[in-house]
């Protein structure tokens, strides 16, 4: 009997092994006013009978909110019972409707069929607590100590003031995507105190040679999604060569100076001479010591 179980369950997996699956969710952002009823859209490509519904809440956590085995058969869980509709239209499309939306609802909802899941990309919602607002991109040099201490520098761009936090960070070097490489992005927004604004960061690591010249630009990409489209913003920087010279500067500054390596060098000869000179002593000291000894036993 344990065979036979193992059996059913490859013939329930093989469909999901056979091929990889494409899974679509539309729209894949979404603000919406509370109250107002909105639906997301999956499809797939594949004959898998199930197929679910998934809630990915600010706190990470990851809850099933409901599952279909097949056309017309559908279940929602027991904490998404009320308002929460979900329909299977065919065996390759499902939807979800929630009826009306609270900010609590906010969230990024996913689909995803068989039993070994293949999950779609998301659908970000958030239920708008109060008006849009547009961030504010900038560059910040790297550190002083940076340039000098390190062979590679960091920038920083720093997006700040917006809402909600639909919002992806990339870098342009010279107009062109850098794409990840180098690249370091916080993995959400930090929202602010008063919770009507958000701020994010990211990291660009690039060379001393690029920094140092001053024909290269980086420039920080910033797409914010405002509810119909996206829009984008962007701060740049150039690179720098007052920074080259406040390098040679600290590193000549923390450098020790000629006179200073001879001064050394005398004090170290002064020292060891000195040290020779105790030793030699010390000697004289132990063997008159041993001297007298041998006299008064003989």
């Amino acid at each position: 009997r344990g065979n036979f179980c193992i059996f059913c369950i490859l013939l329930l997996l093989l469909p999901s092994l056979s091929h990889a699956v494409s899974i679509s969710q539309t729209p894949r952002d979404a603000l919406q006013k509370a109250g107002s009823p909105f639906e997301i859209t999956c499809e797939h490509d594949s004959n898998n009978d199930y197929m679910f519904w998934y809630r990915q809440d600010q706190n990470w956590s990851l809850r099933l909110i409901a599952y279909s085995y097949g056309v017309g058969f559908e279940e929602n869980e027991k904490d998404f019972e009320a308002g929460y509709k979900v329909k299977r239209h065919s065996i390759t499309l499902f939807t979800l409707e929630i009826e009306r939306p609270e900010e609590r609802d906010t969230a990024v909802y996913f689909c995803a069929t068989s039993l070994a899941p293949y999950f779609g990309k998301g659908t970000k919602l958030t239920v708008l607590e109060h008006d849009l607002k547009t961030p504010t991109v900038k560059v910040l040099p790297p550190s002083p100590q940076q340039i000098c201490n390190k062979a590679t520098v960091t920038l920083v761009c720093v997006v700040t003031n917006f809402y909600p936090d639909h919002v992806e960070v990339n870098w342009k070097f010279n107009g062109v995507d850098v794409g990840t490489v180098g690249v370091s992005t916080d993995d959400r927004a930090l929202q602010a105190p008063d919770g009507k604004t958000y701020s994010i960061t990211s990291r660009f690591l690039t060379t001393k040679k690029r920094w140092f010249n001053t024909k290269n630009t980086f420039t920080c990409v910033t797409k914010f999604y405002n509810g119909t489209r996206d829009e984008f913003f962007q701060g740049s920087i150039n690179g720098d060569k007052v920074s080259l010279m406040v390098s040679l500067s600290l590193s000549l500054s923390l450098s020790p100076s000629l006179e200073t390596v001879k001064q050394d060098a005398l004090w170290a000869k002064l020292s060891y001479g000195i040290l020779i000179a105790k030793s030699f002593f010390y000697g004289l000291f132990v063997f008159a010591v041993v001297w007298k000894l041998r006299v008064s036993l003989a």
